[in-house]
């Protein structure tokens, strides 16, 4: 097992370079047949189908068929009932979560043979709903009107406890709340308002008028309170200050308003969610107009606040009381009654022994709804019951449609089927088989876009260049270890997580993650494998070998044993002045080599391009030219640099040149080198002639492909022409030859002329680009060394401020573990979220822009078979 598992990833690997071989196949069978043969392929997944039927023929202005398009109407209408009956279904899906009935798993689906035994998927749920629906939704319906009674009378209930007391009778005015030390019992903003309109030169007039509050008759004098009518009831907490507000607006400071917070949550009967409530107290002078009592009514209707009469009579509020809590036992037990009816038609859609009817019908209209859309883009001549269906299938599993196809009709009872190997102009599809590993390095290039058919694949190189590259600007043991286990907990916990992904209860931010689980392994042990070459750890080297400098008199100067480090960079380098200096010169060179060696490697995959599609021409005057220009300009610095690396400049009396002054010096001054600065002999005439040489790739590139088409474009116009005009010189020669000639002529100039300007534009664009592009791209390539850079200082700060200046130095055991703290915090919040995120994203665009660009033409599209299988959503 492990032998054959070993031999697929290799198979896998191999073919991740080439997309699959694709073959056209055209089936045509009977009318009878034709959902068999659908359901046959849907279970297979192995074509990918073309659209042919009514609407592609629409689109082509071929269709005319008056069968075609009532067949296209039908499944048309099929699909949006099929709609209809998922949405009813998932209606009863969320009421068994509103009445915490027990759902079935998601994966808890049907066989392929249980699916079978469905004649008709519409009709049948159609009927099935219809038997479980009448009861339901009278059930539901009941459940919510005395689910609302019982609200309204637990909210009367608290009203009469609250008014029992005659708290509503002490709700005063402003005025009067001041005059007796008791301000703080009103809103804030009622007190904002009456002092507003207190102190406004411009007071409005009172709703009311002298005349209708002594109609009223007088208030409770004792009490001092002019206000002498009252209206109760409830409101949802978060509406008390907008409430309070236009209310006091509203009656033009004629009334008060008083909350009292009801202590438990009160179950809303619409959504079934608890909500917080409190009673309200409004104290108004009632006139005999009513008006301000009308206005008080619509701003409790506007607010859908429930009011309430409370008696006059304190002896009534008992009676009251015992009324309420008698109706609200009877409510409750006509509740439970309904509840344990509808949990009853709940638990029997949910499950059915080991089966769930609920997910039996959600997958039969969903694979209906795909066999319907399938059976669209078949093509149903006129006159006749035949149904034809094209795509494309993988080569290699031509034998395996086919067998599935002639199975299907035979079991179906109907005619054989005709299956036809065709060829097409239009390109085919591209395939990659790929398993949960490469799948997510594949899916980085197919962001950017779809390889062309069997084109050089960026997928199979990205799943090393792409850690890697992060690993070079993330470099460090600690925090790549981190990373790394980061990774494997998600890889350990791999099924838990898919099954929680798959029931959309993961969450966001774990799933993000989990879908990379793989890549942030492979980053991880690249950013551990980089870290120990620069020997970095939390910005601490380690000394898994001894240095190789011993620092000598004051530890300002430091000699070098004369030998090698072993492995990595030496330890004695960090905490030295020059530390950055050295860093700094060692990181630029490397990430400039790095790039440089990558972008040559993509020229050399457009080699295997033009080769496999055997396309010379492109060969001789695209990558010969590319690669010429690549290698005697940013080639030879980085053999400068290599040159300049395995010199031992202590051997020497001259210093070491700067690289950077001897390549401006090659351009500016070609074939003369200071002999001071000479790296190696004959420096000067070597580089005149790559000098020579790179000018010479420009022109040679611009100019032989477009002149070369244009002759072959020629040739082929006059072979065209002449096969056009010799039978008519043979049979006439009255002159409309030449009249017809010269029509012809001139067309066909036309459209030389366009086409050759768009290649010559094509190549001077691609030239340009590939040009300026080497400069560019290899500057990007810093990037590297900036990001690197970045993370050891950043790490090197952390640790020397948090845990050495702020912790360790001052000795105290508690700031040692506060700084600890604040260290592991910037650590995890900075270096391990964020700065994870911008290398990511750095090395994502090396390879979309640096690295692609070379050889990727991104314009392919991507093979979608036909399956009932779900699809994950990325």
């Amino acid at each position: 097992e492990e032998a054959r598992r070993r031999r697929r990833r290799r198979t896998i690997m191999v073919k991740l370079f080439r997309s699959e071989d694709m073959q056209y196949l055209r089936l045509t069978f009977t009318q009878d047949a034709s959902t068999a043969v659908v359901r046959a392929l849907g279970q297979l997944s192995k074509l990918h189908l073309v659209d042919v039927g009514f609407a592609a023929q629409q689109a082509q202005g071929m269709a005319d068929d008056e069968k075609a398009a009532e067949s296209n109407m039908f499944f048309k209408k099929r699909i949006v009932a099929c709609t209809n009956y998922e949405r009813r279904l998932a209606f009863i899906e969320e009421q068994m979560r509103r009445n915490r009935v027990k759902t079935p798993d998601v994966d808890l689906l049907p066989t392929a043979l249980q699916l079978s035994q469905v004649k008709d998927a519409v009709s049948d749920v159609k009927q099935y709903l219809e038997s479980i629906e009448g009861d339901l939704s009278r059930n539901l319906e009941f459940k919510t009107q005395e689910s609302r009674r019982l609200v309204e009378l637990i909210e009367r209930q608290q009203v009469l406890q609250l008014c029992q007391t005659g708290l509503h009778k002490e709700v005063v005015a402003p005025e009067e709340e001041i005059a007796r030390g008791r301000q703080a019992s009103f809103s804030g903003v009622q007190m904002d308002e009456f002092r507003s309109r207190r102190d406004s030169d411009d007071r409005k007039q009172p709703l009311l008028s002298m005349s209708d509050i002594e109609h009223g008759g007088g208030g409770d004098r004792d009490q001092g309170a002019r206000f002498h009518a009252y209206m109760c009831g409830v409101i949802p907490v978060n509406q008390q200050i907008m409430f309070s507000r236009m209310l006091f607006r509203v009656t033009r400071g004629n009334t008060v308003c008083h909350f009292i917070d009801i202590e438990e949550p009160i179950e809303d009967p619409a959504t079934g969610e608890l909500m917080r409530k409190a009673v309200f107290i409004v104290a108004y002078v009632r006139g005999a107009s009513g008006a301000l009592e009308r206005r008080i009514g619509k701003m409790c209707d506007f607010f859908r606040a429930s009011v309430y009469d409370v008696p006059d009579a304190p002896q009534d509020f008992a009676r009251e009381l015992a009324s309420v809590a008698s109706q609200m036992d009877e409510r409750r037990q006509v509740l439970a009654r309904t509840q344990h009816e509808i949990n009853s038609i709940l638990e029997s859609v949910a499950f059915d022994g080991e089966d769930s009817p609920l997910r039996f019908w959600q997958e039969a209209l969903r694979q209906e709804k795909l066999v319907c859309d399938a059976m669209r883009k078949c093509y149903m001549p006129p006159n006749s019951n035949m149904v034809t269906a094209e795509g494309w299938v993988p080569t290699e599993d031509v034998e395996l449609v086919r067998d599935e196809v002639q199975a299907a009709v035979r079991r179906s009872g109907a005619q054989e089927p005709v299956i036809q190997e065709i060829y097409v102009q239009s390109a085919p599809p591209t395939y990659f088989k790929t398993d949960k590993y490469t799948s997510t390095f594949q899916g980085i290039v197919e962001t950017y876009g779809v390889p062309r058919f069997r084109e050089a694949n960026p997928g199979l190189f990205t799943i090393v260049t792409f850690p890697f590259l992060f690993g070079v600007m993330y470099g460090d043991i600690g925090h790549g270890t981190c990373l790394f286990l980061f990774g494997l907990w998600l890889v350990y916990n791999e099924d838990k997580f898919a099954l929680q992904k798959k029931k959309k209860t993961l969450n966001e931010m774990i799933g993000m993650a989990f879908g990379g689980r793989y890549l942030l392994v492979m980053m991880g042990a690249f950013a551990v494998y980089c870290g120990t070459i620069y020997n970095d750890c939390f910005s601490i080297p380690t000394r898994v070998f001894p240095s190789h400098w011993d620092f000598i008199g004051n530890a300002t100067m430091a000699r070098h044993s004369g030998t090698v480090y072993p492995y990595g960079v030496d330890p004695g380098w960090y905490h030295t002045k020059n530390e950055l200096t050295f860093f700094n010169s060692l990181k630029m060179k490397i990430s400039v080599t790095l790039g440089v060696s990558q972008m040559t490697f993509g020229i050399v995959l457009s080699l295997m391009n033009h080769l496999y599609f055997n396309d010379w021409l492109s060969v001789w005057t695209e990558f010969v030219p590319q690669i010429l220009f690549m290698l005697c300009t940013f080639g030879y610095m980085i053999f400068l640099i290599i040159l300049k690396f395995c010199i031992d400049w202590s051997t020497h009396h001259n210093s070491p040149p700067n690289l950077i002054q001897t390549m401006i010096g090659m351009f500016l001054s070609p074939g003369s080198v200071a002999s001071d600065k000479q790296l190696y002999a004959g420096q000067g005439p070597i580089q005149g002639l790559l000098v020579v040489i790179a000018v010479i790739c420009i022109p040679w590139m611009l100019v032989t492909k477009p002149m070369i088409l244009k002759r072959r474009i020629e040739a082929a116009e006059r072979r065209r022409n002449d096969g056009i005009m010799r039978p008519r010189l043979d049979d006439d020669d009255d002159g409309d030859g030449d009249g017809h000639e010269h029509q012809d002529d001139h067309g066909h100039g036309d459209g030389e002329h366009h086409d050759f300007s768009e290649i010559v534009i094509h190549q001077a664009i691609h030239t340009i680009e590939f040009v300026l592009g080497c400069v560019s791209n290899t500057a990007s390539y810093l990037r590297l060394w900036a990001l690197s850079l970045a993370h050891a200082e950043l790490s090197n700060v952390f640790w020397e401020k948090m845990i050495m200046e702020y912790g360790a130095n001052t000795g105290s055991p508690i700031m040692m573990v506060v700084g600890f703290g604040a260290w592991a915090g910037a650590t995890f919040a900075v270096l391990l979220c964020m700065d994870v995120l911008e290398c990511f994203l750095h090395a994502l665009r090396l390879h979309w822009v640096e690295f692609q660009n070379k050889f990727f033409q991104a314009d392919g599209y991507k093979f979608e078979a036909f399956t009932f299988e779900p699809v994950e959503e990325d």
